[in-house]
């Protein structure tokens, strides 16, 4: 926050090279530090928060934006900037959109007309109408895939080894990520560097997303080549909610497990128990 209120861009860059999940953070007041940088009629700064991912249209505690708080602080150049690059996003995203309905139709028909079950006939736009489906949550178009080409397909990669389930996870989809685990989705798979769906739903804080990987049995401790872990990238990104969930359920583990070894004693003689407790070999 004090590097955007003081307009310290290499500062900011430092930080979100190392924490992404930064430039959208608020303070107690609700401020993140793109208001911060338009209240102290930082422009270049602004802009720089922009480029990098922060959010226009957040809001405070009372419910300013970034714009507001810029015309209320005499800034209005940075209110101009700010609003004209929400158009432009908002303008972007209903491209985006049109896109991907085009898509989804396309692998609709292409689902409904196709007489065979061989996936490798599936084009590239179904892929991508697949993955793109499962990222939003649009099951319906999904069901129809699957309907034709079979479950065979809940697995497929893009060119990174992205699985439908990794990006719904990766997104907080939670319905689409129940729905494709029933359909057999593999729930460990984990792509080109290292990433598994528990690994993308903690980095982006979905508690309930994680809460049902976990229910379903996704392993908590699999590590990236880094040693990353689920639980070590929640902490990365500031993700408290997750970060407690994991813990307790790690703990839930280890309880379980000693109970386990405690019954595995209880079953044995008293004279091994004996031996075991001294440290002595029982004889052959």
């Amino acid at each position: 926050m004090a590097a955007a209120k003081n307009g310290d861009n290499a500062m900011i860059s430092k930080f979100l090279d190392e924490w992404p999940a930064l430039v959208n953070m608020k303070d107690p007041w609700g401020w993140t530090s793109l208001m911060w940088a338009a209240m102290n009629g930082r422009k270049d700064t602004v802009e720089f928060l922009l480029k990098k991912g922060a959010r226009p249209d957040a809001q405070d505690e009372g419910d300013w934006t970034a714009s507001m708080i810029a015309l209320r602080y005499d800034n209005p150049d940075i209110a101009k900037l700010l609003d004209d690059w929400q158009q432009k996003k908002e303008h972007r995203r209903l491209e985006e959109e049109k896109e991907l309905e085009h898509a989804i139709s396309l692998a609709k028909k292409f689902a409904e007309e196709k007489e065979t079950s061989d996936t490798s006939s599936m084009s590239s736009k179904e892929i991508m109408a697949f993955h793109e489906a499962a990222r939003n949550g649009y099951d319906g178009a999904i069901m129809g895939l699957f309907q034709k080409y079979g479950t065979a397909i809940v697995d497929l990669r893009d060119s990174s080894g992205v699985t439908a389930l990794m990006f719904a996870a990766g997104r907080g989809q939670k319905g689409t990520v129940s729905f494709l685990l029933e359909k057999g989705a593999s729930i460990d798979a984990v792509e080109n560097e290292g990433f598994t769906a528990l690994m993308g739903a903690a980095i982006g804080g979905w508690k309930d997303v994680v809460a049902l990987l976990l229910e379903k049995g996704a392993d908590a401790g699999r590590k990236r080549a880094s040693g990353d872990t689920a639980l070590s990238l929640a902490k990365q990104y500031k993700n408290p909610e997750v970060v407690a969930l994991l813990e307790q359920h790690f703990l839930k583990k280890h309880q379980e497990a000693s109970a386990a070894r405690i019954e595995n004693l209880k079953k044995l003689p008293k004279s091994v128990i004996l031996l075991k407790k001294r440290n002595i070999p029982p004889s052959l």
